[in-house]
């Protein structure tokens, strides 16, 4: 389902500025960017979006779990999409983010719902973060 279907779905108004937001949201749908990034896109697609409207924007969609916000080691957070039963391999070094899908979600969500349960917590989401080495800085080191 699209991202702009999803908002209205949550009851939110769909401005001209998140609209712009979303386009460029979903034709870079696999990269991990920053509000600054949205911001310089949204300029060169023809739709500028000032970087406040940005942010407000990434943080209400962060907000309706509909992007994931990663920090990853870095002063500024990076969104993408949300995706399911994918990890982020991300590396320490070069700061470089693949992601990989990762067959044994259902298995770590369901574990995960029964350690909230017995702690009497209400479990809305979670995420998968690897902190390594990428290849080619395991090679340079």
């Amino acid at each position: 389902m699209e991202l702009a279907e999803r908002l209205r779905g949550a009851g939110v108004r769909l401005t001209r500025a998140r609209r712009a937001v979303i386009g460029v949201l979903e034709q870079r749908h696999r990269e991990h960017l920053s509000a600054e990034d949205i911001h310089r896109l949204s300029e060169e697609l023809g739709e500028p979006v000032d970087l406040a409207s940005v942010y407000r924007t990434m943080h209400l969609l962060a907000e309706l779990g509909l992007v994931h916000r990663t920090g990853l080691e870095e002063p500024h957070a990076h969104f993408e999409i949300a995706h399911a039963e994918e990890v982020h391999l991300a590396c320490r070094v070069c700061g470089g983010v693949v992601e990989a899908p990762f067959p044994g979600f259902g298995r770590v969500s369901r574990a995960l719902g029964a350690l909230a349960r017995r702690q009497r917590f209400e479990l809305s989401r979670f995420r998968v973060d690897v902190e390594g080495r990428c290849e080619r800085c395991a090679v340079a080191s």
